[in-house]
């Protein structure tokens, strides 16, 4: 995706397909935070190039449109999207891959004459505090978090892909309005979440209009340490455009001048992931400021098999919603690594090379620890980069 995004410029003008072309513009697009493009150039495509573009990419193409039009705020053209979309591939694809589609066609259909998110802010830098806390693997990072006049300090957490993720109780203390629940979503132990709106929620004298919450259900399973009242992800993250995460001073920058910088930040769908560089070769993965611990999965130990032969192998466990993995692993005692023309350096880092579950199978995470690791760290969402010093 990286080498697509830097030859894209030279490459469209010798692309004899104009399938090919808007293929390219939509996938760079979608990847890197730039969702109008994204959704007319896959407009354009499946209007204009349905046969050429074969059932698997009409699939592919049609779920990242929906999801992009989510972003864009416009829920009833995603939910629309989806929605026929289901329909058309329903016994085609795996059941599980239609998860995602239902999830938005539900909330594009209940959200459908609710108005764009929109962030309004001071032409100035804005500066909230930053709270820490310990858990037991690590720390959590925690901003505060206003609705309705009540305020919480929510994880910060770059996982978060749609809305704000609330509580139960938290939903219910400041009023939330509750504009739907049965609301199917992949990684809940019962399934189902609901959905909620309010006027605004404030993050300092960022005000950020008509949010959107996913209110998680009680989970008694999850560690009480675990728990929080809510979490910020993505959308403000996005309609912030940057923040500086100023760990040294504790505290939160939303700079007003957005800074320049060589992309390393990738989308999927909404999720990031950092392009790192390890023993001098480049490797792709999750970055998740909600994960107390970065850790590394099953790709990486296959990517890298030096980095994990002759550690001994133990026994430890993977936490999801409602359910823990034990899973083979080892201890890499010094994670050293690259993040543009930084070196970052994590102790202790797990890296799993045994587990009978597909999605442990990944390349891995890099959490909060990461994050502290530095003095500051700039995340910025128009150029999609990471930045330590």
């Amino acid at each position: 995706m990286y080498l697509l995004r830097e030859r894209y410029s030279e490459l469209k003008g010798s692309l004899s397909m104009d399938v090919l072309d808007l293929l390219a513009q939509s996938l760079v697009a979608s990847a890197f935070n730039d969702p109008d493009t994204a959704v007319r150039a896959m407009a354009e495509l499946l209007q204009n190039h349905h046969e050429e573009l074969g059932g698997d990419n009409v699939y592919g193409i049609s779920s990242l449109w929906a999801m992009n039009l989510l972003n864009m705020g416009l829920y009833g053209q995603a939910g629309s999207a989806a929605a026929n979309t289901v329909a058309a591939f329903e016994g085609q694809v795996p059941p599980e891959s239609l998860h995602g589609l239902a999830f938005i066609a539900k909330v594009g259909n209940v959200l459908s004459d609710y108005p764009v998110p929109r962030m309004e802010r001071p032409d100035r830098d804005v500066t909230v505090p930053m709270r820490r806390a310990n858990v037991d693997n690590g720390e959590l990072i925690y901003i505060p978090v206003k609705v309705n006049g009540v305020e919480r300090d929510f994880v910060f957490s770059t996982e978060c892909s749609f809305g704000a993720f609330v509580s139960e109780s938290y939903a219910e203390e400041a009023g939330l309005e509750i504009v739907a629940d049965s609301v199917p979503m992949e990684g809940v132990a019962t399934g189902y979440v609901k959905l909620a709106t309010a006027g605004a929620l404030e993050v300092g004298e960022m005000v950020y209009r008509n949010p959107v919450f996913i209110v998680m259900p009680h989970n008694p399973d999850i560690d009480p340490a675990y728990r929080s009242d809510g979490c910020l992800g993505y959308g403000f993250m996005s309609a912030a455009h940057e923040v500086v995460i100023d760990t040294e001073a504790g505290q939160f920058v939303f700079p007003h001048e957005i800074s320049g910088g060589d992309p390393n930040l990738c989308l999927s769908p909404n999720t990031p992931s950092v392009r790192i560089e390890y023993g001098g070769m480049p490797f792709d993965i999750a970055f998740n400021t909600g994960s107390a611990r970065s850790d590394l999965g099953i790709g990486f130990a296959r990517a890298f098999p030096d980095a994990v032969a002759g550690l001994e192998e133990h026994e430890a466990t993977r936490d999801g919603y409602g359910i823990t993995v034990t899973v083979g692993a080892v201890t890499i005692p010094e994670f050293r690594f690259r993040v543009g023309d930084t070196e970052a350096v994590l102790p202790d880092v797990e890296a799993v090379t045994r587990s009978t579950v597909g999605s442990l199978a990944g390349k891995g995470v890099l959490g909060a620890d990461f994050v502290l690791s530095f003095r500051r760290l700039t995340i910025n969402y128009d150029n999609m980069f990471i930045r330590g010093e």
